[in-house]
Protein backbone atom coordinates (compact mmCIF):
# COMPACT_ATOMS: atom_id res chain seq x y z
CA UNK A 1 0.00 0.00 0.00
CA UNK A 2 0.85 3.91 -0.43
CA UNK A 3 2.78 5.75 2.55
CA UNK A 4 2.85 8.88 0.65
CA UNK A 5 1.73 11.87 2.70
CA UNK A 6 0.08 15.51 1.27
CA UNK A 7 3.69 16.62 1.94
CA UNK A 8 5.03 14.35 -0.47
CA UNK A 9 6.13 15.45 -3.91
CA UNK A 10 3.72 14.98 -6.97
CA UNK A 11 4.67 13.50 -9.72
CA UNK A 12 2.37 13.35 -13.14
CA UNK A 13 2.83 10.84 -15.91
CA UNK A 14 1.15 11.59 -19.15
CA UNK A 15 0.84 8.57 -21.14
CA UNK A 16 -1.28 5.19 -20.05
CA UNK A 17 0.96 2.98 -22.21
CA UNK A 18 3.99 0.59 -21.10
CA UNK A 19 6.50 3.54 -20.48
CA UNK A 20 4.06 5.84 -18.73
CA UNK A 21 2.55 2.61 -16.48
CA UNK A 22 6.43 1.25 -15.75
CA UNK A 23 7.42 4.86 -14.83
CA UNK A 24 4.47 5.19 -12.30
CA UNK A 25 5.40 1.58 -11.18
CA UNK A 26 9.46 3.22 -10.42
CA UNK A 27 8.16 6.22 -8.88
CA UNK A 28 5.71 4.55 -6.35
CA UNK A 29 8.80 3.04 -5.08
CA UNK A 30 10.10 5.77 -3.65
CA UNK A 31 9.10 7.21 -0.28
CA UNK A 32 7.35 10.93 -0.44
CA UNK A 33 6.52 10.88 -3.91
CA UNK A 34 2.61 10.47 -4.92
CA UNK A 35 2.22 9.23 -8.77
CA UNK A 36 -0.78 10.60 -10.64
CA UNK A 37 -1.74 8.64 -14.30
CA UNK A 38 -3.24 10.63 -16.86
CA UNK A 39 -4.36 9.51 -20.24
CA UNK A 40 -6.65 10.95 -23.40
CA UNK A 41 -7.89 7.55 -23.42
CA UNK A 42 -11.00 6.05 -21.76
CA UNK A 43 -8.26 3.59 -20.25
CA UNK A 44 -4.82 2.73 -19.98
CA UNK A 45 -2.90 0.22 -22.27
CA UNK A 46 -4.84 0.44 -25.31
CA UNK A 47 -2.57 -0.68 -27.84
CA UNK A 48 -0.98 -2.73 -25.49
CA UNK A 49 -3.83 -4.83 -25.68
CA UNK A 50 -4.40 -4.78 -29.40
CA UNK A 51 -0.30 -5.42 -29.76
CA UNK A 52 -1.71 -8.59 -27.39
CA UNK A 53 -3.95 -9.81 -30.25
CA UNK A 54 -0.95 -11.04 -32.05
CA UNK A 55 0.68 -13.38 -29.20
CA UNK A 56 2.03 -10.65 -27.33
CA UNK A 57 6.10 -10.84 -28.20
CA UNK A 58 7.73 -9.91 -24.45
CA UNK A 59 11.43 -9.74 -25.31
CA UNK A 60 13.98 -11.69 -26.89
CA UNK A 61 15.99 -14.97 -25.67
CA UNK A 62 19.25 -14.17 -27.79
CA UNK A 63 22.50 -13.51 -25.68
CA UNK A 64 22.97 -9.19 -25.27
CA UNK A 65 25.55 -8.32 -28.22
CA UNK A 66 22.86 -9.18 -30.72
CA UNK A 67 20.05 -8.11 -28.75
CA UNK A 68 22.33 -4.48 -27.95
CA UNK A 69 22.87 -5.15 -31.91
CA UNK A 70 19.00 -4.33 -32.77
CA UNK A 71 19.43 -0.44 -31.29
CA UNK A 72 21.76 -0.01 -34.34
CA UNK A 73 22.73 3.85 -33.91
CA UNK A 74 21.35 3.89 -30.36
CA UNK A 75 22.91 1.15 -28.87
CA UNK A 76 25.38 3.31 -26.66
CA UNK A 77 22.76 5.07 -25.39
CA UNK A 78 20.68 1.76 -24.33
CA UNK A 79 23.11 -0.41 -23.63
CA UNK A 80 23.46 1.02 -19.39
CA UNK A 81 19.38 0.93 -19.76
CA UNK A 82 19.84 -2.64 -20.50
CA UNK A 83 22.42 -3.37 -17.95
CA UNK A 84 20.29 -2.14 -15.27
CA UNK A 85 16.89 -3.87 -16.50
CA UNK A 86 17.56 -6.43 -19.50
CA UNK A 87 15.25 -9.14 -21.32
CA UNK A 88 15.99 -11.32 -18.01
CA UNK A 89 14.90 -8.59 -15.49
CA UNK A 90 11.52 -8.27 -17.09
CA UNK A 91 10.73 -11.88 -17.39
CA UNK A 92 11.54 -12.23 -13.54
CA UNK A 93 9.33 -9.01 -13.26
CA UNK A 94 6.68 -10.55 -15.38
CA UNK A 95 6.75 -13.43 -12.74
CA UNK A 96 6.46 -11.57 -9.84
CA UNK A 97 3.46 -10.33 -11.21
CA UNK A 98 1.90 -13.62 -11.54
CA UNK A 99 3.16 -13.64 -15.07
CA UNK A 100 4.59 -17.26 -16.27
CA UNK A 101 6.72 -16.45 -19.55
CA UNK A 102 8.22 -19.58 -22.47
CA UNK A 103 10.65 -18.98 -25.42
CA UNK A 104 9.31 -19.63 -28.63
CA UNK A 105 10.50 -21.63 -31.89
CA UNK A 106 11.96 -18.18 -32.67
CA UNK A 107 13.61 -17.33 -29.48
CA UNK A 108 10.98 -14.80 -28.81
CA UNK A 109 9.28 -14.79 -25.57
CA UNK A 110 5.70 -14.89 -24.73
CA UNK A 111 3.13 -14.96 -21.70
CA UNK A 112 1.92 -18.65 -21.03
CA UNK A 113 -1.28 -18.07 -22.04
CA UNK A 114 -0.43 -15.20 -24.88
CA UNK A 115 -2.72 -12.50 -23.84
CA UNK A 116 -2.49 -9.09 -22.59
CA UNK A 117 -5.29 -8.55 -21.01
CA UNK A 118 -4.65 -10.70 -17.40
CA UNK A 119 -1.00 -9.21 -17.70
CA UNK A 120 -2.23 -5.63 -17.94
CA UNK A 121 -4.90 -6.26 -15.12
CA UNK A 122 -2.29 -7.55 -12.75
CA UNK A 123 -0.57 -4.54 -13.23
CA UNK A 124 -2.76 -2.20 -12.58
CA UNK A 125 -3.88 -3.93 -9.46
CA UNK A 126 -0.54 -3.73 -8.26
CA UNK A 127 0.22 -0.07 -9.32
CA UNK A 128 -3.48 1.05 -7.41
CA UNK A 129 -2.10 -0.87 -4.48
CA UNK A 130 1.06 1.02 -4.00
CA UNK A 131 -1.58 4.48 -4.11
CA UNK A 132 -1.23 5.48 -8.04
CA UNK A 133 -3.84 7.09 -9.06
CA UNK A 134 -5.52 7.15 -12.76
CA UNK A 135 -7.12 10.45 -14.79
CA UNK A 136 -8.80 9.40 -18.23
CA UNK A 137 -10.23 10.96 -20.89
CA UNK A 138 -7.29 13.83 -19.83
CA UNK A 139 -5.83 15.08 -22.95
CA UNK A 140 -2.45 16.99 -22.05
CA UNK A 141 -2.92 20.18 -24.49
CA UNK A 142 0.02 22.48 -22.78
CA UNK A 143 0.75 24.33 -20.22
CA UNK A 144 -0.40 27.01 -18.46
CA UNK A 145 1.12 30.71 -17.75
CA UNK A 146 2.35 31.06 -14.35
CA UNK A 147 -1.63 32.02 -13.20
CA UNK A 148 -2.41 29.55 -10.73
CA UNK A 149 -5.44 30.75 -9.69
CA UNK A 150 -7.36 28.01 -11.11
CA UNK A 151 -4.98 24.85 -10.76
CA UNK A 152 -5.48 21.84 -8.84
CA UNK A 153 -2.93 21.71 -6.63
CA UNK A 154 -2.12 18.03 -6.24
CA UNK A 155 1.44 19.24 -4.30
CA UNK A 156 2.32 21.21 -1.42
CA UNK A 157 0.13 24.50 -0.41
CA UNK A 158 3.42 26.23 0.17
CA UNK A 159 3.24 29.50 -2.25
CA UNK A 160 6.89 28.49 -2.94
CA UNK A 161 6.90 25.61 -3.59
CA UNK A 162 3.86 25.98 -6.03
CA UNK A 163 5.94 28.97 -8.39
CA UNK A 164 8.43 26.24 -9.19
CA UNK A 165 5.76 23.66 -10.07
CA UNK A 166 4.45 22.57 -14.07
CA UNK A 167 1.07 24.25 -14.56
CA UNK A 168 -0.10 21.40 -17.25
CA UNK A 169 -3.64 22.25 -18.91
CA UNK A 170 -5.76 18.70 -20.27
CA UNK A 171 -8.79 18.86 -22.01
CA UNK A 172 -11.46 16.32 -20.43
CA UNK A 173 -15.35 15.38 -21.02
CA UNK A 174 -16.42 18.51 -18.66
CA UNK A 175 -13.82 21.22 -19.87
CA UNK A 176 -10.57 22.28 -19.35
CA UNK A 177 -8.25 21.39 -16.33
CA UNK A 178 -5.80 22.58 -14.93
CA UNK A 179 -3.24 20.47 -12.97
CA UNK A 180 0.27 21.49 -10.97
CA UNK A 181 3.14 18.83 -10.27
CA UNK A 182 6.57 19.09 -8.61
CA UNK A 183 8.00 16.86 -12.01
CA UNK A 184 6.67 15.53 -15.25
CA UNK A 185 6.98 12.70 -17.03
CA UNK A 186 6.04 12.44 -20.60
CA UNK A 187 5.08 8.95 -21.85
CA UNK A 188 2.96 10.10 -25.02
CA UNK A 189 4.24 7.52 -27.51
CA UNK A 190 4.59 8.26 -31.38
CA UNK A 191 2.06 8.40 -33.88
CA UNK A 192 1.96 4.94 -35.14
CA UNK A 193 -2.16 4.34 -34.06
CA UNK A 194 -3.92 7.58 -33.67
CA UNK A 195 -7.62 5.70 -33.25
CA UNK A 196 -5.21 3.81 -29.63
CA UNK A 197 -4.21 7.34 -28.76
CA UNK A 198 -0.99 7.32 -30.56
CA UNK A 199 -1.31 10.50 -32.37
CA UNK A 200 2.00 12.15 -32.02
CA UNK A 201 -0.72 15.38 -31.34
CA UNK A 202 2.52 16.36 -28.44
CA UNK A 203 5.05 17.17 -31.50
CA UNK A 204 3.78 20.90 -31.87
CA UNK A 205 3.57 21.32 -28.12
CA UNK A 206 7.16 20.11 -27.51
CA UNK A 207 8.72 22.35 -30.29
CA UNK A 208 7.06 25.24 -29.67
CA UNK A 209 8.73 25.05 -25.85
CA UNK A 210 11.92 25.03 -27.46
CA UNK A 211 12.34 21.07 -27.16
CA UNK A 212 13.98 19.19 -29.95
CA UNK A 213 11.87 16.59 -31.61
CA UNK A 214 13.70 13.96 -33.86
CA UNK A 215 11.50 13.29 -36.96
CA UNK A 216 8.92 10.72 -36.38
CA UNK A 217 9.51 7.46 -39.12
CA UNK A 218 7.73 4.06 -39.08
CA UNK A 219 9.51 1.17 -36.99
CA UNK A 220 8.13 -2.08 -37.34
CA UNK A 221 6.01 -1.66 -41.01
CA UNK A 222 5.63 -3.23 -43.98
CA UNK A 223 6.60 -2.35 -47.12
CA UNK A 224 5.37 -2.07 -50.88
CA UNK A 225 6.06 -4.05 -53.35
CA UNK A 226 5.50 -3.99 -57.27
CA UNK A 227 3.24 -7.54 -57.39
CA UNK A 228 2.17 -8.42 -60.89
CA UNK A 229 -1.43 -9.37 -60.97
CA UNK A 230 -1.62 -12.85 -61.11
CA UNK A 231 1.10 -13.09 -58.13
CA UNK A 232 -1.38 -10.39 -55.79
CA UNK A 233 -4.57 -12.34 -57.03
CA UNK A 234 -2.95 -15.93 -56.13
CA UNK A 235 -1.09 -15.45 -53.08
CA UNK A 236 -1.92 -12.21 -51.03
CA UNK A 237 -1.91 -13.27 -47.46
CA UNK A 238 0.41 -16.53 -48.14
CA UNK A 239 2.95 -17.07 -45.40
CA UNK A 240 6.88 -17.41 -46.54
CA UNK A 241 8.98 -19.99 -44.04
CA UNK A 242 11.67 -20.05 -43.77
CA UNK A 243 13.64 -17.51 -45.40
CA UNK A 244 16.58 -16.01 -45.06
CA UNK A 245 16.74 -11.97 -46.34
CA UNK A 246 19.79 -10.58 -47.29
CA UNK A 247 20.19 -6.10 -47.40
CA UNK A 248 23.16 -3.82 -47.59
CA UNK A 249 22.61 -1.39 -45.20
CA UNK A 250 23.15 2.38 -45.55
CA UNK A 251 26.78 1.97 -44.11
CA UNK A 252 27.21 -0.52 -47.11
CA UNK A 253 27.31 -3.20 -44.47
CA UNK A 254 26.01 -6.54 -45.62
CA UNK A 255 22.76 -7.43 -43.75
CA UNK A 256 21.49 -11.04 -43.07
CA UNK A 257 18.37 -12.75 -41.11
CA UNK A 258 16.23 -15.69 -41.59
CA UNK A 259 12.60 -15.88 -40.02
CA UNK A 260 9.24 -15.64 -41.70
CA UNK A 261 7.08 -12.77 -43.35
CA UNK A 262 3.51 -12.55 -45.20
CA UNK A 263 2.82 -11.37 -48.75
CA UNK A 264 0.40 -9.39 -48.39
CA UNK A 265 -1.67 -7.39 -51.54
CA UNK A 266 0.69 -4.39 -51.87
CA UNK A 267 4.08 -5.73 -50.67
CA UNK A 268 5.32 -8.11 -47.35
CA UNK A 269 4.71 -7.72 -44.07
CA UNK A 270 5.38 -10.03 -40.55
CA UNK A 271 8.30 -10.94 -37.65
CA UNK A 272 11.35 -10.72 -40.70
CA UNK A 273 10.45 -7.79 -42.16
CA UNK A 274 9.50 -5.97 -38.53
CA UNK A 275 13.29 -7.18 -38.07
CA UNK A 276 15.02 -5.81 -40.75
CA UNK A 277 12.55 -2.55 -41.22
CA UNK A 278 14.87 0.07 -39.86
CA UNK A 279 17.44 -1.16 -41.81
CA UNK A 280 15.31 -0.95 -44.71
CA UNK A 281 13.37 2.64 -44.22
CA UNK A 282 16.59 3.69 -44.06
CA UNK A 283 17.95 2.75 -47.52
CA UNK A 284 14.42 4.14 -48.85
CA UNK A 285 14.49 7.00 -47.36
CA UNK A 286 18.84 7.38 -48.85
CA UNK A 287 17.93 6.31 -51.98
CA UNK A 288 14.46 6.20 -52.66
CA UNK A 289 14.28 2.15 -53.40
CA UNK A 290 16.15 -0.53 -51.73
CA UNK A 291 16.84 -4.42 -53.25
CA UNK A 292 16.34 -6.74 -50.78
CA UNK A 293 17.49 -10.55 -51.44
CA UNK A 294 16.00 -13.88 -50.70
CA UNK A 295 16.89 -17.30 -50.18
CA UNK A 296 13.60 -19.53 -50.39
CA UNK A 297 15.91 -22.82 -48.64
CA UNK A 298 18.27 -21.14 -46.17
CA UNK A 299 18.81 -24.55 -44.37
CA UNK A 300 20.22 -26.13 -47.87
CA UNK A 301 24.01 -25.24 -49.57
CA UNK A 302 23.86 -23.96 -53.15
CA UNK A 303 25.14 -27.39 -54.33
CA UNK A 304 22.98 -29.85 -51.99
CA UNK A 305 20.40 -27.35 -54.12
CA UNK A 306 21.49 -28.29 -57.49
CA UNK A 307 22.05 -31.97 -56.85
CA UNK A 308 17.97 -31.68 -55.39
CA UNK A 309 16.46 -29.57 -58.57
CA UNK A 310 18.48 -31.42 -61.17
CA UNK A 311 17.48 -35.07 -60.11
CA UNK A 312 15.12 -36.28 -62.53
CA UNK A 313 11.49 -35.30 -61.73
CA UNK A 314 9.48 -37.50 -64.67
CA UNK A 315 5.49 -36.90 -64.97
CA UNK A 316 5.53 -33.95 -61.93
CA UNK A 317 5.10 -30.67 -62.44
CA UNK A 318 8.16 -28.33 -61.91
CA UNK A 319 6.16 -27.00 -59.11
CA UNK A 320 5.21 -30.51 -57.18
CA UNK A 321 9.60 -31.41 -58.28
CA UNK A 322 10.59 -28.25 -56.19
CA UNK A 323 7.50 -29.06 -53.21
CA UNK A 324 9.01 -32.68 -52.94
CA UNK A 325 12.94 -32.13 -53.22
CA UNK A 326 13.28 -28.74 -51.32
CA UNK A 327 10.46 -28.15 -49.59
CA UNK A 328 9.81 -25.14 -51.57
CA UNK A 329 5.78 -24.38 -51.91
Amino acid sequence: MSTTSPDSACVAVIGGGPAGLMAAEALATQQGVRVNVYDAMPSVGRKFLMAGKGGMNITHSESIEPFLGRYGARREQIAPLLDAFGPDSLRAWLRDLGVETFVGSSGRVFPTDMKAAPMLRAWLHRLKEAGVRFHMRHKWVGWESPDFGNATDVGHEDTTRRTAQQTLRFMTPTGEQQVRADAVVFALGGASWPRLGSDAAWVPLMSARGVPVAPLRPANCGFDANWSEYFRERFAGQPVKPVAITLTDTDGNLQHRQGEFVVTESGIEGSLVYALSALVRERILADGEVTITLDLAPGLSEQRMLDEVTRPRGSRSMSSHLQSRIGLG
